[in-house]
């Protein structure tokens, strides 16, 4: 997850169902949460909430100008805030 001030959060995911799914860091444990995920056509909407950080419902669009291979979004690495992320699976 890219954030307003170009820090990176990299974790560890679990989906819960099939709408929700559970965030967490190896040195910070339970993270927050992404409940209620829609996608419809090209079209997404999910409940966010990340612990100390924010809480909202967020809506987007599909990008119709994405390149796979071409298209990527420039960050500006931060060492101590990121974490590498992994899908744990299904509970």
């Amino acid at each position: 997850m890219y954030f307003a001030d170009n820090s990176v959060l990299v974790g560890t995911y679990i989906e819960t169902n099939a709408t929700s799914i559970q965030l967490s860091t190896s040195d910070q444990g339970n993270i927050g949460s992404l409940r209620n995920i829609q996608i419809v056509n090209a079209t997404i909407s999910f409940e966010i909430d990340l612990t100390n950080r924010c809480q909202s419902t967020l809506e987007g669009e599909k990008d119709e100008s994405y390149e796979e291979n071409k298209t990527y979004i420039a960050d500006k690495i931060q060492p101590s805030k990121d974490i590498s992320l992994n899908r744990v699976g299904m509970m």
